[in-house]
């Protein structure tokens, strides 16, 4: 597994060519994204972030001090996984920007900035669930989270210890442009119920969000899984043709072999009405191959007609199979053998029968393939509903499930149950003692805006 680190200012310290160079230089390797930034250029989050996100292995982030601004979404759009060490803090807030001109150019700079919180709010919200709007509520709050409170509202998914990671040597924190200094300095995130959310104690529920994801009512997902995750019994009823070849013979006293054309599928019974005067009939119940055999009275061109019985999950059906009786063998005349000569265990077959063989043998790994896709599918969708991965990267992980289902197992369904979050989305607020910034601040804005060479976002 390969280290990757967004430590310091994003644009600045961390530079996103050289982050999502490392990235593809990796390969389809799992990959630890250890973060401790204050945030930055919001372009540059948003390009390490979609690289993270089309990387084929594993992402697991790791916010080992402070994810905040660009780093927050760095860590909670761009990793399948994200962990808070114990001690950490996570901030989001609406996007930034020292901006100078006239009017027109301030009202262009309002507008970018409103489409950008917007766009940042969805990330938010497809990591926890929940309505983009109530995150950019909380955004415009500018709300802090401890390591438990990201956790609970859903932008985590673990809190877990580490061996205390050393920050780089000479990175910038610069803090002063946030409204608080850190998540003691920051009002308690409180909780919202989004009405249409069924959730419970830890979050939001898997089966609510896997609706949202999927476009779906609740009670159509709760069906699905009847059928498909909690193995309901359901009644499938089909409609099956069974028929026997035309133009079946026997000589006085010979045996015929009957099969029925078509591949009989499990679960069919057969049985053979009664054979007419010193004729016998038997028939295999579960393949449905008729033996025959003709009296030896039996007259050339004599026709008996004897009824198979088909019985399944619907009403019995009937089909008749016609036997015709020829002359035995003469001077002019031979029969061909009824046990083919040779090798026992060779079969010989006309080309169009091979072919026929071919085809259905083509068409059943087909069907194979389609029900063994439709299971792994299945398997991924209760790791979704048990809480082991997050409804979003339910593509993912069936692509994993396709290229190695053993590896896949092991890491996706070896994650705790309810790993996801189903925790309250919270809600930050300002304090009462909260002022406009004086003198003091407004010299500290200035001085950081010097320091900017263009109008970056934050």
């Amino acid at each position: 597994m390969a280290d990757l680190l967004i430590y310091g200012e994003i644009g600045w310290d961390v530079q996103a060519s050289e982050v999502v160079a490392q990235i593809q230089a990796m390969d389809a390797e799992d990959i630890t994204v250890r973060v401790n930034s204050p945030g930055g250029d919001v372009y540059d989050g948003l390009a390490i972030m979609n690289a993270l996100i089309a990387h084929e292995g594993m992402v697991t982030a790791v916010v080992e001090g402070l994810a905040a601004s660009a780093a927050s979404f760095i860590a909670v759009g761009g990793a399948d996984r994200v962990v808070m060490r114990p001690t950490a803090e996570l901030m989001i807030h609406d996007a930034m920007s020292f901006v100078g001109g006239n009017a027109d150019e301030m009202l262009r700079a309002i507008t970018d900035l409103e489409r950008i919180s917007d766009n940042l709010a969805g990330i938010y919200a497809t990591k926890a669930g929940g309505d983009s709007g109530e995150w950019r509520d909380l955004m415009k709050a500018e709300t802090w989270y401890s390591a438990q409170e990201a956790v609970d509202v859903g932008l985590a998914d673990a809190v877990e210890d580490g061996r205390r990671v050393e920050a780089q040597a000479g990175r910038r924190l610069v803090m002063n442009r946030f409204r608080y200094q850190g998540r003691r300095d920051a009002p308690t995130p409180t909780v919202n119920r989004p009405e249409g959310h069924d959730r419970k104690e830890g979050g939001m529920s898997a089966l609510a969000d896997l609706a949202q994801e999927m476009g779906l009512s609740e009670d159509q997902v709760k069906a699905a899984f009847a059928r498909v995750v909690l193995n309901e019994e359901v009644t499938v009823t089909s409609t099956v043709d069974i028929t026997y070849p035309e133009g079946t013979t026997v000589v006085p006293t010979g045996k015929a072999t009957i099969s029925p054309v078509e591949e009989v599928p499990q679960g069919l019974v057969f049985t053979v009405g009664e054979a007419p005067d010193g004729w016998t009939a038997e028939v295999d119940e579960a393949t449905g191959s008729l033996s025959v055999t003709a009296p030896a009275g039996a007259e050339p061109d004599d026709e008996v007609e004897l009824t198979v019985t088909v019985t399944g999950n619907d009403a019995p059906v009937e089909i008749p199979v016609v036997i015709t009786v020829k002359a035995a063998a003469g001077e002019d005349e031979e029969t061909a053998p009824l046990e083919p000569a040779g090798d026992p265990d060779r079969v010989t077959l006309d080309r169009d029968t091979y072919n026929d063989l071919q085809a259905a043998a083509k068409l059943g790994w087909e069907a194979k393939n389609k029900a063994d896709a439709a299971a792994r599918a299945a398997e991924v969708d209760r790791w979704i509903a048990e809480g082991r991965v997050n409804a979003a990267r339910r593509s993912k992980v069936i692509a994993a499930m396709e290229k190695d289902p053993v590896a896949a197992r092991d890491l996706y369904g070896s994650i705790p149950k309810n790993t996801i979050p189903r925790g309250e989305i919270g809600h930050g607020q300002d304090s009462e003692d909260t002022q406009a910034s004086g003198a003091g601040d407004l010299a500290a804005k200035l001085d950081k805006a010097r320091l900017l060479s263009a109008p970056n976002l934050y």
